[in-house]
């Protein structure tokens, strides 16, 4: 587990060519920019084993690849048949030695070899300016680790009609308003005929066809995006738009989400008879949250939690909430002359256009199980996705969605998506032009209600049932509230839909998700659907409902179940919507004395904390009961293991991470600084002759310049970290620190020359057989640049069961903390050992549930960030494994002082 993450730690290109076959001579002499990846579109490599024992299922030791567009590839050998796929780009720079290019290419969908599912590396360098390439199918231990591509085709890049690759002539800097839809044309001399998003912060889809960029913005500030345009020549290096967007608000973007125009009833009542509609309701939200309705006579103003605080206006109203597009609002007992009066707004809004940008996946919602969303989106084809039906939660959403067959790519529209837990295994499948992959058992699952084919054949395989994996979760409602209830099936071709409750017809009732705007109790019930497609008509049944009285709590936020070290802290956490709330949490169906906030937290967990977990909130108008959760105890529950970073130090200078002991005792760590022990990977450059000293405060505690002790090579093993040859002059040693405290390692070359060096802290305690600590919070600063110099600092979960970590990558914050020159828009990226980049965040105010991450920063006791910074941070639900985390900056500002934090979120 911890070699996956060294993978992308280590410098990649150098490591793997040092394990590339020397080579021959080609058909024509190629440039630097042909290993563009871009400029391999329409040409063939072909390989050719030149050592080693062929692969059994490639009996004449050659197979070929063919770059049809900037997308695709097509694999042929003699005795595979031939598949096509994706692949993306995971580096492509110059050596340093030879000023030469090296391109590594992960290859995203796989072929089989002997019967498992292999994900591969090719690494393309250029061998003495002619089309020959070294490559290494670093990723598949079937394969030999050494091999020859042979370019073939014109360096014309595939005998187009062109004679030149495509010179983008469209603008750098656009505007465009906040909830208005936003368009902008790419054009290039000569044409181009395909595009790709090559990155950026901005909302945007690029139709890969035309050229046309799309998306509507939430919030004010200035984006960016990027693109590269192909033609049968070459392709463009990437440009960078700036999109300048006005009209909503800086501080986080959520305020304008809420923007729209909302229709409704004032309903009142009188002396405590049944309450009857005053008037109609009808009133705007703008994109800064002002609430203006009925003539200027109510007013007030909205906050980025959707919660709206009028103004006097004579109905008794104080606050009220929007969620889910529905305003609604309970005012306090007013009395005029012997009448007593009450009034209530609820009022849904009559506009879509507002609603939230999808994310680029739903990683970030894994602890949202069960909960329904609806977003706009725009089709396109070019994401990663694994699943069929039921999607892998790091799947590309806008690909998925095409998949699915609720739009189609360059089209824009509401989808409505259910977040569903981790599957054991995810099916391939190709429909509508869009390849999705296999994949085995994955932590975080959604899906699309209103699924089909919009193109291509449609084709029904069976009777439509219910998608493996699926569930409706979220069954208790206010009054006044608005309910979407989708249904997910497979069974394949074209869908119609006709709804039921309980038992009887709803008429007009014939779409994908079924939608009340405004719940009464008479919603209160069981809905089911019948579902057909060209081969028979389902029954279904979609989930049973209640509806609380108007103003009754509905849970926002459910607690999750967890796996917990005896003698730990652990903590559990709910959030409703409505006024007046109070919390009552649950153990095993028992009142627990006192325990009567959002937040459960217990110390030092025994078995007597174990067991099923539940909050009941309420308010004068109703009560709802939370989903339970399950507190297990386990001496293996997971914990950060071990963590490390990867940096290039300049001469003079030291580079200082630190970690957190939280719980009882002491931890047994192990602590390493390796520069000469990295020549084993092939790194160049590295620091020749590291030490490294720890600190408790400024109190120093620990310290070693070369490894020695017997027991450190020892705990090389118990730990998983990789061998050191005997006599180097690498820096380790184990040591016991105490719990509860923070520590420091400052790292400096013995020479005070530089020198990149890898610096590791692992959980040791398996030395002692015991443990009553963990690590809860690591952290480095240091300096980051482009390519290989990237500030990056890898983590290994151990254990069973998932944790929630909060990651940060601060660089304006730093400032205020009086240090200079620091990077001015930091962005965060998490990559798993599979080379998949799950989760990542630009300006953390538009991170995934920003409310949640704020009281994690506080709950945790990080600093905060500043409203509307440029400090990029995310809250996420992970599993055990291997992670890479990397906080870079942007192509107009890529170099600057950066702080990579992680932190254990109980």
């Amino acid at each position: 587990m911890y070699l996956a993450s060294l993978h992308f730690l280590l410098r990649r290109p150098l490591a793997l060519l040092a394990l590339l076959l020397a080579a021959a001579t080609a058909t024509h002499a190629v440039t630097n920019d042909e290993l563009l990846p871009a400029n391999l579109v329409g040409k063939t490599l072909t390989c050719t084993y030149s050592a080693g024992t062929p692969n059994t299922l490639e009996a004449t030791n050659n197979f070929t690849i063919q770059f049809t567009s900037a997308s695709t590839y097509v694999r042929t050998s003699p005795l595979i048949q031939t598949e096509g796929g994706t692949y993306s780009v995971l580096d492509s720079s110059i050596a340093a030695a030879t000023g030469n290019r090296a391109t590594t290419i992960q290859i995203n969908n796989n072929w089989l070899s002997q019967g498992s599912s292999t994900a591969i590396l090719l690494v393309l360098t250029q061998q003495n300016g002619f089309g020959a390439y070294a490559a290494s199918e670093f990723f598949n231990p079937l394969k030999n680790t050494g091999g020859l591509f042979t370019l073939s085709g014109s360096t014309s890049g595939g005998g187009g009609t062109v004679t030149t690759a495509p010179v983008v002539t469209s603008a750098t800097t656009a505007t465009a308003t906040v909830g208005t839809p936003f368009t902008y044309q790419i054009t290039a001399t000569p044409a181009a005929t395909s595009y790709t998003n090559a990155g950026g912060n901005a909302p945007i889809q690029i139709n890969p066809s035309t050229g046309l960029v799309t998306g509507t913005f939430t919030a004010a500030g200035t984006y960016t995006f990027s693109y590269t345009a192909v033609n049968s020549v070459g392709g463009t290096k990437p440009t960078v738009v700036t999109v300048t967007v006005t009209g909503g608000t800086t501080g986080g973007g959520t305020v304008a989400s809420y923007a729209g125009t909302y229709t409704g009833s004032i309903f009142v009542a009188n002396n405590g008879a049944a309450e009857t509609t005053l008037s109609t309701f009808s009133g705007t939200v703008s994109t800064t949250g002002a609430l203006v309705a009925q003539g200027g006579e109510v007013t007030g103003t909205v906050n980025a939690a959707g919660v709206v605080t009028f103004a006097a206006n004579g109905l008794g109203l104080s606050t009220g909430t929007i969620v889910n597009r529905q305003l609604s609002a309970l005012g306090a007992p007013t009395t005029l002359g012997t009448t007593t009066r009450v009034f209530r707004i609820s009022a849904t809004g009559g506009t879509t256009a507002s609603l939230a940008t999808a994310p680029a996946n739903f990683v970030g919602y894994r602890n949202k199980v069960g909960s329904v969303y609806q977003f706009t989106v725009t089709g396109n084809a070019s994401g990663a996705v694994w699943g069929t039906d039921v999607y892998t939660d790091d799947s590309a959403v806008a690909t998925a969605a095409v998949h699915a067959g609720v739009l189609a790519v360059g089209e824009t529209k509401t989808v409505t998506v259910t977040i569903l837990p981790g599957q054991s295994s995810y099916a391939a499948s190709t429909r509508n032009n869009i390849k999705a992959s296999s994949w085995g058992a994955w932590s975080g699952s959604y899906s699309f209600a209103g699924a089909g084919v919009v193109a291509g054949t449609s084709v029904a395989a069976a009777r439509p049932t219910i998608a493996p994996g699926y569930s409706f979760g979220a069954t208790s409602y206010a009054a006044g509230g608005r309910l979407v209830l989708p249904i997910s099936v497979v069974g394949g071709g074209t869908y119609s839909y006709q709804w039921y409750f309980n038992g009887g017809l709803i008429s007009g009732a014939t779409t994908n998700p079924y939608i009340v705007d405004t719940l009464t109790t008479a919603n209160a019930g069981t809905y089911t659907v019948d579902v057909t497609n060209s081969l028979g008509t389902s029954r279904l049944t979609a989930g049973t409902i209640t509806v609380g009285a108007s103003g009754s709590p509905t849970l926002a936020l459910q607690p999750i179940s967890k796996t917990v070290v005896p003698g730990a802290t652990f903590t559990l956490a709910a959030s409703a919507t409505g006024t007046g709330l109070t919390y009552q949490w649950l153990r095993n169906n028992t009142a627990l004395p006192g325990e009567t906030g959002a937040i459960l937290l217990r110390n030092n967990a025994s078995a007597n904390d174990s067991g099923s977990y539940a909050v009941r909130v309420t308010n004068s108008s109703g009560t709802v009961t939370s989903n339970a959760a399950t507190i297990t105890l386990s001496a293996n529950a997971s914990r950060p293991a071990n963590i490390s970073v990867r940096t290039n130090v300049a001469s003079g200078a030291l580079v200082t991470p630190g970690f957190v002991i939280q719980g009882s005792g002491s931890k047994r760590v192990l602590i390493r600084a390796v520069g000469p022990g990295l020549a084993a990977f092939g790194l160049g450059g590295t620091m020749a002759d590291p030490k490294f000293t720890v600190f408790q405060g400024s109190t120093k505690v620990a310290e070693n310049d070369n490894w020695t002790a017997a027991n450190v090579g020892e705990a090389f093993a118990a730990t998983g970290a990789f061998a050191i040859a005997a006599g180097s002059k690498d820096a380790a040693l184990v040591t016991d620190l105490a719990a509860g405290k923070d520590y420091t390692v400052q790292v400096t070359n013995a020479s005070g020359a530089g020198g990149i060096v890898l610096i590791e802290v692992y959980d040791a305690d398996a030395l002692k057989g015991t443990s009553t600590s963990k690590l809860v919070n690591v952290s480095v600063r240091g300096q980051t640049a482009p390519g290989d110099d990237v500030l990056t600092l890898g983590l290994v979960i151990g254990g069973t069961g998932p944790r929630t970590l909060l990651v940060r990558g601060v660089g304006p914050k730093l400032a205020s903390f009086g240090v200079t020159g620091t990077v001015a828009d930091p962005r965060l990226q998490i990559i798993d050992s599979q080379g998949r980049a799950i989760l990542g965040n630009d300006d953390w105010g538009s991170a995934d549930f920003v409310s949640e991450l704020a009281l994690a920063t506080n709950y945790v006791g990080a600093f905060a960030l500043d409203a509307g910074s440029k400090d990029a941070a995310t809250l996420s639900l992970v599993e055990p494994g291997a992670y890479t985390i990397q906080v870079s900056g942007t192509a107009a500002s890529p170099t600057g002082e950066a702080l990579v934090e992680v932190y254990e979120v109980p």
